[in-house]
């Protein structure tokens, strides 16, 4: 099949609007779904970021703070495991 293309598109929003977010056209579904892991990634840090790696958290405004320890309602999405952030990341 040559001359395929995909469009993959990330977008947001609730029942009365939608946030096109980005997009991409792409000559496979490998390609295709390597961009949606990295917007996938880019969102969730963008929501929840990790302090040891984001630029905009200095580190003398982090401070450990000691709380009850308690289930935590937040759990990472199931796509979001090791096998998909690139090598050399915590």
């Amino acid at each position: 099949m040559t001359g395929t293309q995909y469009l993959a598109e990330v977008s947001g929003g609730d029942a009365t609007r939608t946030v096109y977010l980005g997009g991409t056209v792409v000559s496979s579904r490998r390609l295709a779904l390597r961009w949606l892991r990295s917007q996938a990634e880019r969102l969730a840090d963008g929501l929840d970021p990790d302090p040891r790696r984001a630029v905009h958290f200095p580190l003398p405004a982090l401070q450990r703070v000691t709380l009850p320890r308690t289930p935590s309602p937040h759990k990472p999405p199931s796509w979001l495991c090791s096998q998909w952030l690139p090598r050399g990341r915590p």
